[in-house]
């Protein structure tokens, strides 16, 4: 938490709370609240965003039940998001609790199918040589180091790992230069340390590097984080068109024994520099911590990524659950959609809708904790975005004074001007339950989803409805929030 190689907080982005009264007590510790907040890199479409992490948060136990948690977040954590541009805020912890402060369970985060007793799905079968001898791994892995970060870089961009998501967390520079640099056994000093552990493949015939590996060890999950190949190759080289098919094997078979060694570096130096049997859980146990299990292996992998469908064709996978979805708060809808302008305006290029002009309305009938208004009010002028702003609908006795006022000016203007004014713009409306909107705009949940969720939601029209389902498609995410 506070290692001067941590890249996704600072010294400063802690809000806690002191009880007084414990600082007059020698070797008590005054922190009786506390809430760190993180920060990620990541992207909606093709715009680049920063998201909030909010983790830990919590409170000693008879502190609880004063609000105190409640000050740090709205008063100090909100504040200090908005302020440094965190359009996005994530938190993973007590049920229902973090609803009261504008936050709806929406994107999912990241997540695997187990594949059991990895070793064993590829046994050991390589042709023997000349001299009756058994031929090595046509491909190996390696420690990665610093040396290796940009490859890591140019092998780890959403494309690479088949994230066909719009919505998502980016593994850049700093990301790899922490887990590569930060996570070593030379710097473990206890049994947390080393939690993510990076490796590069390389083919044992050419000694080229021809992709990357990345696994973790993180809640007691051994999981397959990363793994992508090089493609950039020579073509007049047969062996440079690389394949998932060729590779896997190789990989899963030194993956078990790669990462005992590095997950389990404390319990070498406590044990004289010997990895201790994997049978010897005494060894392997200290305090209050189980031994780490390797028997099976969580493959963390996009659903389309070759090495997923590979393993799924043979079988070899547990059925596909579906993520963890985290809290999720957008406090300022205006400002998000303002943001995410350029994919939404492609998104309407693209449509049945390209080149409209129109006001869409809608309403989410209060506002609560950690949201910014009302309703929300989108406005588009041939095709672009031009406006997003708070909004608050009218009452039922104000629409109604409008058309009786609307009515009045038409008819004095009849024989004058009948034309309607073609430039004149579209009012769409819509109603959404308090946070719900959250899912739609994140891309969770589409238009009809939402409308069945709850009986609040309601669509004014067809019109109303195509351009919802057109700026806010259901869509893949990628949100990888658990590697500091």
């Amino acid at each position: 938490m506070f290692s001067d190689k941590q890249v996704v907080l600072s010294e400063y982005d802690f809000a806690l709370v002191e009880d007084v009264n414990l600082l007059a007590t020698p070797g008590l510790n005054p922190i009786v609240a506390a809430v760190r907040l993180l920060q990620f890199a990541g992207y909606y479409g093709s715009v680049d965003l920063q998201y909030g992490v909010l983790s830990p948060v919590g409170t000693l136990e008879k502190y609880r039940n004063r609000g105190l948690i409640r000050k740090l977040i709205l008063e100090m954590i909100h504040p200090a998001a908005d302020e440094r541009g965190d359009v996005l805020l994530f938190i993973l912890g007590i049920p229902h609790f973090y609803r009261q402060f504008g936050y709806e369970y929406a994107v999912p985060h990241k997540t695997g199918r187990i594949l059991k007793d990895p070793t064993a799905c590829f046994p050991l079968d390589l042709p023997s040589n000349n001299t009756g001898a058994q031929e090595a791994e046509p491909y190996m892995l390696r420690e990665a180091t610093i040396a290796d970060i940009r490859y890591f870089v140019k092998l780890s961009t959403p494309k690479q790992l088949c994230a066909n998501a719009n919505l998502g967390t980016y593994y850049d520079y700093a990301f790899w230069e922490f887990v590569i640099e930060a996570f070593s056994p030379i710097r473990t000093q206890n049994f947390h340390d080393v939690h993510h552990h990076a490796c590069v493949v390389v083919d044992t015939e050419t000694k080229k590097d021809v992709g990357i590996s990345l696994t973790s060890h993180v809640c007691g999950r051994w999981t397959w984080e990363v793994f992508t190949l090089d493609q950039d190759q020579d073509d007049s080289d047969p062996r440079a068109v690389l394949t998932s098919r060729h590779v896997i094997p190789s990989v899963l078979r030194q993956l078990k024994s790669m990462d005992r060694t590095f997950y389990e570096c404390y319990n070498i130096k406590l044990n004289g520099g010997v990895l201790p049997e994997e049978f010897d859980l005494e060894k392997r146990q200290r305090g209050q911590f189980p031994p780490l299990q390797f028997s099976t292996l969580l493959v963390g992998l996009t659903p389309t990524h070759p090495a997923t469908r590979l393993l799924d064709s043979q079988g070899k996978l547990d059925p596909a659950q579906d993520g963890y979805r985290m809290y999720t708060r957008i406090g300022s809808l205006p400002k998000f959609v303002q943001t995410v302008a350029p994919t939404l305006e492609v998104r309407l290029q693209t449509s049945a809708m390209r080149g409209t002009s129109a006001r869409l309305q809608i309403n989410f009938y209060r506002k609560l904790e950690g949201m910014s208004g009302r309703g929300l009010e989108i406005v588009f002028q041939n095709g672009r975005l031009v406006r997003a702003s708070d909004w608050v609908a009218k009452t039922a006795e104000q629409e109604f004074y409008e058309l009786r006022e609307s009515k009045k000016q038409i008819e004095s203007q009849q024989g004058v001007n009948d034309k309607v004014d073609s430039n004149v713009q579209m009012t769409l409306k819509a109603s959404f339950a308090p946070l719900t909107f959250t899912r739609l705009i994140t891309g969770t949940l589409d238009v009809n989803e939402l409308l069945k969720r709850d009986s609040e939601n309601y669509v004014e029209g067809g019109e109303a409805r195509l351009l919802l389902e057109i700026l806010f498609l259901k869509t893949d995410h990628y949100v990888d929030l658990c590697w500091f």
